[in-house]
């Protein structure tokens, strides 16, 4: 169900009744859909003189992706991205509280203060213990897909880059977010939230980054400036900075590729994933 649905439709009632059987369903008040979610379809949804944000479930859910989420929402800590309220491990449905904050990609904000949020983020994360293994995925997404032509060369030589080095034995590995958009991110006044953690793991952290300096549309001195000021501030080598930057962006764009065209293989046709996979494809043929 990523494909969005009007706001009065039965389903969603049906998908909150079941993630919250004590409410009343007549007392559910679906307000409005929410733009922005590529995977998933969200929706404001009002119960009594509370609001929510219900993310709708994946027309193919997995299981395994599931259990992790639901494992690692547990561990987070609360002020760090939005309570939970309710979370099907079967479906992927989600039930969070409304947070009352301006996204990230409608808030203008300096370099200085995304690397400050990046550090902190960083430091309070709990330990994943799983690995973000791009290359992994990239292959899984990319397995079906018939690439010929321009873009499967551009793609083809992003995949060897991507795979010449890996996080962990040439730069540092933590646990880090790996969708840090715009979008995933709610500036408000306490501080900043960070939302959608399906694919958090371990990673090379300049991938954050990397996924958050290009979603704000910083040009490439300004991203490297980033990469500089958060290594400092984090105590990591500066010798490895450029190489790892320029590792990143490729990954990055890569990700961006091969998840935008499996999922338009597998019919979540929506504008915004056609454009995402046009532009990482531009992208790439640059680097």
């Amino acid at each position: 169900m990523n494909q969005p649905v009007s706001p009065d439709s039965p389903a969603l009632i049906q998908i909150i009744s079941s993630l919250m059987p004590q409410w009343s369903p007549e007392s559910v008040i679906v307000e409005a859909h929410l733009p922005g979610g590529y995977a998933h379809a969200n929706y404001r949804v009002r119960y009594g003189e509370f609001r929510f944000v219900l993310r709708t479930p994946s027309v193919t859910p997995d299981r395994d992706e599931l259990a992790f989420e639901s494992r690692w929402l547990t561990s987070l800590p609360p002020d760090i991205g939005a309570p939970t309220m309710a979370f099907d491990a079967t479906t992927g449905a989600l039930l969070s509280a409304w947070i009352d904050a301006p996204l990230l990609a409608h808030t203008p904000a300096t370099p200085p203060e995304l690397v400050t949020y990046l550090v902190a983020l960083h430091r309070r994360l709990p330990a994943a213990k799983r690995r973000y293994d791009l290359t992994s995925r990239v292959g899984k997404w990319l397995a079906g897909a018939r690439l010929q032509g321009r873009a499967g060369r551009v793609v083809k030589r992003a995949r060897e880059r991507a795979a010449a080095h890996q996080p962990g034995n040439d730069w540092p590995l933590q646990t880090t977010h790996n969708d840090l958009n715009p979008l995933n991110i709610l500036c408000a006044a306490d501080g900043w939230r960070t939302l959608d953690w399906e694919w958090v793991g371990d990673n090379d952290p300049l991938f954050d980054l990397v996924a958050l300096g290009l979603g704000v549309q910083v040009d490439h001195s300004t991203l490297a400036e980033m990469a500089r000021d958060y290594v400092e501030q984090t105590g990591q080598a500066q010798r490895l900075v450029s190489d790892r930057l320029e590792h990143t962006t490729c990954a990055y764009w890569l990700r961006e590729y091969a998840w935008a065209e499996h999922e338009l293989c597998s019919g979540n046709d929506r504008l915004e994933v056609e454009a995402q996979r046009n532009d990482a494809l531009s992208m790439l043929s640059r680097l």
